[in-house]
């Protein structure tokens, strides 16, 4: 019996082992595309609320795992039991090489005849035949692989969109979120009329609670020696459990301060003082706090989240640079206007999550309010960040401008995660941002108290020196732009560069490795020989430059090692190199904007002289004069060149591009030329009025063309106190003072002088703002002065009592409008008849408790 020869056999096993590798890459491909397929329906659902309970979202992941591990199984048996038939397996082989000639669809056609003696003759010299032809000719696979390749692309496809979005919406914490925030909010009950008494029982069943902080119930500016009592109340339709009130200093994690539990059980209220030196607070830090409760049935309620600011004495700020209106004071109050604007933007969100609006609809609209308040407020923060880094150049100021540019970034995010609706990440990142804002205070204070010759204003006859300085800035701007712009044209063309060599690289064999290796090293040598050339123009994006250069080296490195993802490393570069263009537009657009509030300071100076001239014809020589014009003129070039920039183009409002019009600039190139070539007394101050008025035009059209936040911030003084504020500042002050002496907590010699004293400057300033000069208000600021100036000498309780409650009676005088701020809540009146009969019993034994307490 003659045996099958070897050489066929062999050559019909690599094709069945081909088959079923195929089929087995084909199967699995397409099971883990619809995998992936449903566990992207399930994230979808997630983030959309269609699923809203974990234990659902968990069950339904374990079912498509588990089925996805049997039916893979399953796969992987039937490919393994399944066995083709040769004749299949010939005319495969065949019709891969056709120098065969049908000999092995002869051979499987006759072998079950072979040992017939008059088939096995001829029979044995086709195998010996095909046995010559198969050893002699290089083996070709049959079966093509683009199909199961096609669907391994499916899946790979399907396998980056699902964790693309699974990165992008992170839809389990959603869902934690979401169901936190559904066991957080209290159902809304449905509005009916007044039920018969039968109906309490029912009532009763409906879940209800409030959290409330009734004092001070605002936002308070204390000093590192305040204290501050609190007033918590809670109440509930079930027995209440941990209740307690958190704080968090500067935006950083919250410290749960846990009240003792409620002698009645669903009623509470609470009276801890907050002993500011406890905290260990400095000058400028923000103290965040709230109070909240859960209830026996798992229920949780939360008060609004309120700010208490720790500030120097007024007398030690007004002891800055300048005073009150000098620059640094100016900067410390617009930084304190963006922490405020901040601090009402974490109020609006906490109420949001904590007491969401009833529809859908306007849920978004709150959120999308949210979300732009949050970046206009980055807006605000960018233009900050430009006008310090550009009034005070070469100015020890690195670490106020990396937490302003922090902030910014954290503002954005807070944005854009209140876009995508989400909510935990949106809270961290705008108590991140609270954080770099109040770093950003904190060191601006450090910068002017170390370096207080950086305010120092120039003489009146003496140039600003800013101006002498800078003589030669315009040329330095234009020489900037053009080398910024030229190497972000040479970074582009390096990213197109680096693309062409992964194209080809993804093209290439093996053998063509070398010769992409040797692009690459000629692209790193090129790229790091400009960035030592033009070191100013890859100022600020040394990050970005160093991981594009490893991305090279290391695309280099794994094509002429022949690694195994050689081919995805020229890939890689190309995104660093992208990601390093982009830093750099991104680093020139904010150059761009420093160098507008550069131009915008010279601009002002010019105004200055030129308003010198218009008072004092010969302030200036005449050669002063043209150089003066000249400058101007070319100021405004600059300043026109920056706003017509595409990367700068929408960072100012309308009026700053129509103030440089061609038009309006032609007019004012024509009044500086004409104030250049005047001789005449009478004719310089004319022309020098003009000039004034038309660059003053171009100066306020600058100012208005800010965002709204860093306007209002400018228009405003957000550290001194209005004059009903200072009245409720100075009796907080006073009950401070006493609440220490009470408590056997004493201040410091000078920190209790420093405390006397404000106090009095604050009640005196508030009593007389408010109701004026008169017998009334005299005869308490008169004692007040009595009690108070007696530095070291303990307080008289009784008189300094007395003189409490008429300074409350004062302040209860004022009516509501007055004293409501914008960011305050709105109180509603309700109607008790329309509240359900259980709900108003209870409040009413709840506010006798309380009546009781005190």
């Amino acid at each position: 019996m003659s045996l099958p020869d070897p050489i066929i056999e062999q050559r019909f096993a690599k094709v069945v082992s081909r088959l079923r590798w195929l089929r087995w890459l084909q199967h699995t491909s397409t099971l883990g595309a619809i995998t992936c397929a449903l566990l992207l329906l399930l994230s979808v659902a997630m983030v959309h609320g269609w699923i809203v309970q974990k234990m659902i979202a968990a069950a339904l992941m374990g079912l498509v795992a588990f089925g996805s591990l049997g039916a893979a199984a399953t796969v992987l048996l039937v490919v393994l039991a399944g066995a083709p038939e040769r004749r299949k397996l010939a005319g495969a082989v065949e019709s891969v090489q056709p120098t065969l000639q049908d000999r092995l669809n002869t051979l499987v056609a006759l072998e079950k005849n072979r040992h017939v003696h008059a088939v096995g003759s001829f029979y044995r010299r086709i195998e010996e035949q095909a046995h010559d032809v198969l050893a002699a000719e290089e083996v070709r696979a049959p079966f093509p692989a683009a199909r199961p390749l096609a669907h391994l692309v499916m899946f790979f496809t399907m396998l980056a969109i699902t964790c693309y979005y699974n990165e992008r919406y992170v839809p389990w914490e959603r869902l934690v979120e979401n169901e936190r925030l559904a066991k957080a909010v209290a159902p809304k009950p449905e509005p009916f009329e007044l039920p018969p008494p039968e109906a309490l029982a029912s009532q009763q069943q409906t879940a209800w609670g409030e959290v409330r902080i009734t004092e001070p119930a605002r936002d308070l500016r204390v000093t590192k020696v305040d204290t501050v009592p609190l007033q918590i109340e809670a109440a509930a339709n079930s027995a209440l459990t941990n209740v307690a009130w958190s704080s968090a200093v500067n935006g950083a994690a919250e410290q749960a301060h846990v009240l003792p539990a409620p002698t009645e059980p669903r009623y509470a209220a609470y009276r801890p003082i907050v002993y500011i030196d406890e905290y260990r607070l400095d000058d400028w830090d923000v103290l965040t706090y709230y109070a909240k409760a859960a209830t026996e049935r798992s229920d949780s309620f939360a008060s609004e989240v309120y700010f208490l600011e720790v500030r120097p004495f007024r007398e030690d700020i007004l002891k800055m640079p300048g005073g009150e209106h000098g620059q640094s004071y100016e900067l410390l109050s617009e930084l304190s206007t963006l922490i405020n604007r901040q601090q009402h933007v974490i109020r609006q969100t906490h109420r949001h999550i904590q007491q969401p609006q009833p529809t859908a609809e306007l849920q978004d609209q709150d959120r999308r309010k949210l979300a732009e308040a949050e970046l206009d407020l980055q807006q605000a923060t960018v233009h900050l960040y430009a006008r310090i880094a550009g009034e005070m150049e070469n100015q020890p100021v690195g670490d106020v401008l990396n937490h302003l540019a922090l902030a910014a970034n954290e503002l954005e995010r807070a944005g854009a995660s209140l876009k995508d609706n989400f909510m935990a990440g949106a809270s961290n990142h705008e108590r991140s941002a609270l954080t770099e804002l109040v770093a950003t205070r904190k060191n601006f204070q450090k910068f002017v108290t170390e370096h207080p010759d950086a305010f120092a204003k120039p003489k009146p006859d003496e140039t600003s020196p800013f101006v002498a300085e800078k003589a030669d800035k315009l040329k330095e701007m234009a020489e900037f732009r053009n080398e910024s712009q030229a190497a972000q044209e040479f970074v582009k063309q390096a990213a197109e560069r680096q693309r062409s060599i992964a194209q080809r690289t993804a093209a290439s064999k093996k053998a063509d490795y070398a010769q992409r290796a040797a692009e690459e090293d000629s692209l790193k040598q090129s790229l790091q020989d400009f960035a030592g050339q033009h070191p100013q123009a890859m100022r600020g994006v040394e990050k970005e430059l160093g991981e594009s250069k490893n991305a090279l080296s290391q695309a280099a490195e794994g094509l002429r090692q022949g690694a195994r993802n050689a081919k995805a490393r020229p890939h890689e570069a190309t995104e660093k190199l992208e990601q390093l263009h982009d830093a750099m537009k991104r680093q020139a657009a904010g150059q761009q904007l420093a160098d507008a509030y550069k131009l915008k300071k010279m601009l002002d100076e010019k105004i200055k002289q030129f308003g010198q001239v218009e008072q004092k014809p010969d302030a200036m020589t005449e050669q002063q004069l043209q150089k003066a014009a000249g400058d101007a003129k070319g100021t405004l070039d600059q300043l026109k060149n920056i706003v017509d920039q595409q990367a700068t183009r929408g960072t100012f409002g309308p009026k700053l591009g129509q103030a440089l019009g061609d038009q309006n600039k032609k007019e004012l190139d024509a009044k500086l030329d004409a104030l250049a070539a005047a001789k005449q007394d009478a004719a310089r101050q004319q022309r020098a009025g003009n000039a004034k008025q038309g660059l003053g035009q171009v100066s306020k059209a600058f100012t208005e063309s800010q965002p709204p936040v860093l306007q209002e911030a400018q228009n405003s003084d957000a550290l001194k106190e209005g004059e009903q504020d200072a009245l409720d500042r100075g009796l907080s002050q006073l009950e401070s003072l006493l609440q220490h002496q009470q408590n056997n907590h004493p201040l410091s010699p000078e920190n209790d002088a420093k405390q006397r004293e404000e106090a009095l400057r604050n009640l005196s300033a508030g009593l007389w703002g408010v109701h004026g000069h008169n017998e009334r208000t005299d005869k308490v600021v008169a004692l007040l002065e009595r009690e108070l100036k007696e530095k070291g000498q303990p307080l008289d309780e009784l008189r300094i009592q007395k003189l409490m409650d008429e300074l409350r009676t004062f302040s209860i005088e004022v009516s509501d409008k007055d004293r409501k701020k914008p960011d305050e809540p709105t109180t509603t009146t309700v109607d008790p008849s329309r509240l359900p009969p259980a709900y108003r019993g209870r409040i009413e034994q709840y506010f006798k408790k309380l009546s009781e307490q005190r």
